[in-house]
């Protein structure tokens, strides 16, 4: 049985855009809190845009009262800037073999999903710009609620209205670049597959224990069948006890 449901983080796994971000905190960061601080200066990958900006002001001894109190104008700037220096068409941006991955799925008539740390306003437009966007009849964002699998938990709600059979959490599979995806998949009883694209080690991503740990998508074929078969080993190690990580691809692993 295919899962009812596949859930797709966007930076780093189906798209790299990270350069029109970088200078976008810098100068959000600047303008509302009067500090210079750098997206890098934090593990960022998989989390939250909203959580990223405030750890970055507190990093640099911003009280927590004013982190909070300008964050609603330090998203808005950081929105503002992102969109207006992302190029116009950003498929070259789109990662090898996601468009495909993407089609494949969706010619089974199996619904797909956005679930991103980004707000709204910054992951439709890369969507759209990327042409990604028709693939997703889902789309949870990170302004949306406080944590990640909530977003997820939030996603799968959506869906439950969009499909005739009710989802349920195990046939869902979610798909990131971070330990964050894997964590949030998991708190909600989904089947997860990490995909090595993204700033985390391959053994970083392993010590999380995905259901899958992918390279990349550039197999799509390969990658298609890892993921409609990650909710498998899911229902598999759940009847066994069995540890749920799967190594898919032998070039996950350094050589």
């Amino acid at each position: 049985m295919k899962p009812q449901l596949v859930l797709f983080d966007i930076d780093h796994t189906l798209v790299d855009v990270l350069a029109f971000h970088e200078p976008a905190y810098t100068s959000a960061l600047k303008e509302v809190y009067g500090v210079d601080a750098r997206l890098r200066d934090i593990q960022f990958s998989g989390m939250t845009t909203p959580n990223i900006v405030c750890e970055l002001a507190r990093l640099r001894g911003v009280p927590g009262e004013t982190v909070e109190a300008g964050l609603p104008r330090a998203l808005e700037v950081l929105a503002r800037d992102i969109i207006a220096n992302l190029d116009n068409d950003l498929r070259e941006s789109v990662l090898p073999g996601v468009s495909e991955v993407l089609e494949a799925l969706r010619g089974d008539a199996i619904c797909l999903g956005i679930v991103t740390g980004n707000p709204r306003a910054i992951g439709e437009e890369v969507l759209r710009r990327t042409h990604l966007l028709p693939h997703f009849a889902v789309r949870v964002y990170g302004d949306e609620a406080a944590e990640r699998w909530q977003l997820v938990a939030l996603a799968i709600e959506r869906a439950k209205q969009l499909v005739a059979t009710p989802i349920q959490a195990h046939n869902v599979v979610v798909v990131g670049d971070s330990p964050h995806d894997v964590r949030a998949g998991k708190r909600v009883g989904a089947a997860t597959v990490a995909i090595g694209t993204g700033l985390h080690e391959h053994d970083m991503l392993a010590a999380s224990e995905p259901d899958v740990l992918l390279a990349d998508l550039a197999d799509h074929h390969a990658a298609y069948d890892a993921i409609i078969t990650a909710h498998s080993h899911l229902h598999a190690a759940g009847a066994s006890g069995v540890n749920r990580q799967r190594l898919a691809s032998d070039a996950a692993t350094p050589p």
